[in-house]
């Protein structure tokens, strides 16, 4: 079935909580989706902290290893007691269960909202299509921020499938803020489940869960700019093939230079980089990775 998520955007001061079904993680950390519109508007109104989480958190003592009460506070906007007793046998000899204990009580504390309408409008999301990559993202807690218009650049991607060429991108804050339940299905893998663009970071993946974030307009003292994007290899070459072409060789471009691949098993593992060439057939192209080191454009 898959690991199901919920994108909870909430504030531990006033103990409110924005907290949305976010079903697969990948069929809900792009662009286009509301609820990244919903945590976009949040963060443009005011700090709010942020956990994309996974609910295999109940299943395999995935909570045995989480100690600090800011990811336990994450967590109780999500999930209950009740998930917890499901999922495990004699439940209250478990080694952490005063952690399930301060889940629950912390729980019930929330005071829960819903800005869904007020963001699909604000960003005109249904004619747009994305929201605005403008601004900085920072991270009050680790005093680091992301430039958005840089990491659109970076992580302008085009489906595969579809028979529309839609312009999307991978948004930097399910990945960044994403609480896995397990170390074998977390949900940004399986957003680029082949692999990512060279100009990706996916070791960042996770760095930022619960941390409080907000997207200003302006870069605030004592921060530090991180390079971040997230790409998946096949739909950011698709992206670079319909927009900067191809060499005489048949590779695909990427601005003034080669596209980079970087390919990933299912555990993921990387191989490369490779460049990348365009194979047409009747039904269309496919893209085959090279392992060629760069060389000047035809």
């Amino acid at each position: 079935m898959g690991q199901i998520y919920s994108a909870c955007i909430y504030d531990i001061e006033d103990r409110t909580a924005c907290v949305m079904d976010a079903d697969k993680f990948h069929a809900n950390c792009y662009s286009f989706c509301g609820t990244v519109a919903v945590a976009h508007y949040l963060l443009r109104n005011k700090p709010h902290n942020v956990m994309w989480g996974g609910g295999y958190i109940v299943l395999d003592d995935a909570l045995e290893d989480i100690h600090d009460e800011k990811t336990l506070l994450g967590i109780s906007t999500y999930v209950d007691y009740e998930g917890f007793e499901r999922n495990n046998k004699s439940i209250s000899e478990i080694p952490y269960y005063d952690r399930i204990k301060f889940i629950e009580e912390n729980n019930k504390t929330w005071k829960r909202f819903s800005v869904w309408d007020e963001a699909i409008t604000h960003f005109d999301l249904k004619n747009k299509l994305s929201v605005p990559y403008d601004g900085y993202l920072i991270n009050h807690t680790k005093k680091l921020a992301v430039d958005l218009a840089d990491y659109q650049t970076k992580a302008r991607a085009m489906s595969l499938s579809g028979g529309i060429d839609m312009e999307k991108c991978i948004d930097p804050i399910p990945v960044l803020t994403e609480l896995s339940g397990s170390s074998y299905s977390g949900g940004a893998r399986m957003a680029y489940l082949n692999g990512v663009s060279a100009q990706s970071t996916p070791e960042l993946a996770s760095s930022w869960q619960g941390d409080l974030l907000q997207i200003t307009d302006s870069l605030q003292n004592g921060f530090d700019v991180i390079d971040c994007c997230f790409a998946d290899v096949w739909e950011k070459a698709n992206y670079c093939y319909k927009v900067f072409g191809l060499t005489d060789e048949g590779l695909i471009k990427n601005g003034d230079s080669l596209y980079e691949a970087i390919l990933m098993n299912i555990i993921g593992k990387r191989s490369g980089p490779h460049h990348v060439k365009v194979e047409l057939t009747e039904d269309g192209y496919n893209f085959n990775a090279v392992n060629l080191r760069a060389k000047p454009l035809s």
